[in-house]
């Protein structure tokens, strides 16, 4: 498992410091942020927060933000896979 969880059902109006304020009281934390999109500067609706120990990763699901029922799930590490290496799933089928 992993200490980063994903918090998705977020109101529009949640900022990155209100996130972090509310994740807070279940453990420390090293990083939050709420995604935005990149043109209208909205928020998505969701968002990741890092804790600094796994133990309260997915202690908050369920839980009101602003009058609001949030979603978190344990976010996955991704393996590490040399550059430009080939997937073996589909080596000699003919994919391009």
């Amino acid at each position: 498992m992993s200490n980063q969880i994903f918090v998705g059902s977020l109101l529009w109006s949640v900022a990155d410091e209100d996130l972090v304020n509310f994740f807070s009281s279940y453990g420390e934390i090293d990083n939050g942020q709420v995604i935005m999109d990149r043109e209208s500067a909205c928020s998505h609706g969701l968002g990741f927060i890092t804790f600094t120990s796994e133990e309260a990763a997915l202690k908050s699901d369920g839980a009101e933000l602003q009058n609001h029922e949030i979603r978190v799930n344990a976010t996955e590490q991704k393996s590490s896979s040399p550059a430009g290496q080939i997937n073996k799933r589909y080596e000699g089928q003919g994919h391009y």
